[in-house]
């Protein structure tokens, strides 16, 4: 239930912060991004290295216990289609990841 609680709120507390990152366009100034986003956590000069995805996926599956998939109707696979929502738990339970909806949202972490 606690879970389902904290899942719950984080979708709920990251709803505004998505609307507001959909406002952003190609050409806003940093001083309006700011203004709307808040002051960044990192400030990263070009050429820091990144993850690749393959790695960032690999820490992902390390990470993950457990998946919850939220499908339409009454299907039960594990395979999930465009639409569906997926929650990755760590094994505190704990969520580790979010696809709020497979085919149109990236994954969040």
């Amino acid at each position: 239930m606690g879970v389902l609680v904290l899942l719950g709120v984080l979708l709920l507390s990251d709803r505004g912060r998505e609307r507001t990152v959909r406002s952003i366009r190609i050409g806003d100034d940093s001083a309006s991004v700011a203004t709307r986003m808040g002051a960044p956590a990192e400030r990263c000069p070009v050429g820091t290295p990144r993850p690749t995805a393959e790695d960032a996926v690999a820490e992902l599956r390390s990470r993950t216990a457990t998946r919850w998939l939220y499908g339409k109707g009454d299907d039960r696979s594990c395979t999930p289609r465009s639409g569906d929502t997926e929650v990755g738990f760590a094994a505190g339970g704990r969520v580790v990841w979010v696809v709020r909806t497979h085919g149109t949202t990236p994954i969040t972490m």
